[in-house]
């Protein structure tokens, strides 16, 4: 195994370890009612886009063709929009656990959309495991429960799918632009169209956050 594919799969697993946090810490916040599910969004979709413009003046500039802007508006509602705003509602409805193992769903979604889209194949072992897959999401998705009296489960667990389903199209649409752009030049652009698209949803969320009321709950942070 080459040093390059050990750091690509050290890097995977810190994306998976941080994004594994994200159920909790974010359940704990809308739990506690801090944040609501879209003014979450609103912050993180915001902030990200700040961010990577920030950095863009560090990095190297790329041209986009006017056609490809029409790609980062559509890979920005399934990325962002619908992939985000069904998550962190079906997340404030379901527990963690329970949205944490519907979103295994994701690669098994992305490999039949991939079948069909990429034409890339697939065997007999894959189908074996598409079948597992589906079969616990359903089963947890009808008969999952909530020591929480306030959650829906199965509401919170079948927004959390159309959030799989819809980050498993957003990742098969990105890959002619992931292979042509420049990874920032991609995600600026993507996180900017899903912030003025995210915007109308939580703007009324975060208009009703109270500052005074939020404070450092994890030691660590």
């Amino acid at each position: 195994m080459n040093k390059l594919r050990i750091l690509a799969l050290i890097a995977a697993f810190a994306v998976q370890l941080l994004y594994g946090l994200t159920f909790t810490f974010a359940k704990d916040v809308m739990a506690n009612g801090y944040v609501k599910p879209f003014g979450f969004i609103a912050l993180r979709v915001g902030g990200a886009a700040l961010l990577f413009w920030i950095v863009n003046f560090f990095t190297p500039k790329e041209k986009i063709e006017t056609k490809d802007y029409v790609k980062f508006f559509v890979a920005a509602i399934f990325g962002l929009v619908v992939n985000m705003l069904f998550f962190f509602k079906g997340l404030e409805l379901t527990t963690p656990i329970h949205a944490s193992v519907i979103m295994i769903t994701s690669p098994i979604i992305v490999l039949i959309l991939s079948s069909f889209y990429l034409n890339e194949k697939i065997t007999k072992l894959k189908i074996l495991g598409v079948i597992f897959g589906f079969t616990g999401a359903a089963i947890l998705t009808i008969y999952g429960k909530s020591p929480n009296p306030g959650d829906n489960v199965s509401l919170g667990n079948i927004m959390v799918f159309i959030n799989a389903i819809s980050y498993s199209i957003y990742i098969v649409l990105i890959k002619q632009l992931t292979d042509k752009y420049h990874p920032f030049t991609f995600i600026k652009w993507l996180f900017l169209f899903g912030f003025f698209m995210v915007l109308p949803f939580g703007y009324s969320d975060l208009t009703m956050v109270d500052t005074s009321t939020l404070h450092l709950t994890y030691g660590f942070l």
